[in-house]
């Protein structure tokens, strides 16, 4: 079997009987694929200290012969720890959080450098505190949105289409289950969860319509970053089907805060 080679991220650990470990990783060139690591808890020489939650690495792994088997682990290699984010109770929150989207959401061996991409610069960015973590996860969540095609629609209103701009009133309406902005005229006939402004709609917006590298110099104020967050943090659980563990953890650090 050919050895492949790529860079990749690590999205989920598991211990395997008493020396292996099943690894779950989000790869540059093959998308999300899980492998096994064998002997890995005592093999220094080809795994010492690469194999953490978020390391950005280099690995090496052959597939495995039978339709919908584990992968192998040969060799993997550090190009990034990323030890300032697992060092940090909310930073490491976040980036679970984060892991736990793209592990629940991605289907495995369909490769996306777009979300490969949107995953490193978040871990970066939030390695670096360029910004807050809730400005970074909002900008992630934004992206990962747009970048697997599902949007909300937050430009018109979802039942008569009338744009946000012809609306009277300041906050808009959201309707979760149909994902999307409700106008006052419409609310009886789609129900709203809850209500944004028009500048935090148009921000989330420009997000999803920019770069990645574009949409990291979004600036939230407080009041705005508190409507992205409970947009992002509702819709996206509730279209996955479930509350990620991760994301209930979050809250509780907030509350807690």
């Amino acid at each position: 079997m050919p050895n492949f080679l790529t860079p990749a991220i690590m999205l989920k650990r598991v211990e395997y009987g008493d020396h292996d470990l099943i690894l779950t990783f989000l790869t540059r060139a093959d998308g999300k694929i899980s492998a096994i690591a064998k002997f890995a808890k005592k093999s220094v020489k080809r795994f010492g200290g690469a194999l953490e939650l978020f390391s950005s690495i280099q690995i090496v792994y052959t597939t495995s012969p039978n339709k919908g088997g584990l992968s192998v682990l040969k060799e993997a290699s550090i190009l990034d720890p990323f030890s300032e984010i697992r060092a940090d109770m909310v930073k490491t929150a976040y980036a679970s959080y984060w892991a736990e989207l793209i592990n629940g959401w991605m289907e495995s061996d369909v490769k996306n450098n777009d979300i490969y991409s949107l995953f490193l610069a978040a871990l970066l960015a939030i390695s670096r505190r360029d910004k807050t973590e809730r400005e970074i996860s909002a900008i992630f969540q934004m992206k990962f949105l747009a970048e697997s095609g599902l949007t909300p629609r937050l430009g018109e209103c979802l039942v008569c289409r009338s744009h946000i701009d012809q609306m009277k009133a300041e906050k808009i309406g959201f309707n979760l289950e149909k994902g999307g902005v409700v106008c006052p005229a419409c609310t009886t006939i789609a129900p709203v969860n809850f209500h944004l402004s028009k500048g935090t709609l148009k921000q989330l917006l420009w997000i999803a319509e920019k770069t990645i590298d574009q949409a990291q110099r979004a600036r939230f104020s407080p009041a705005s970053l508190n409507e992205a967050t409970q947009l992002l943090e509702a819709f996206v659980p509730f279209h996955m089907g479930k509350e990620p563990k991760s994301l209930r953890f979050l809250r509780q650090l907030r509350r807690m805060a």
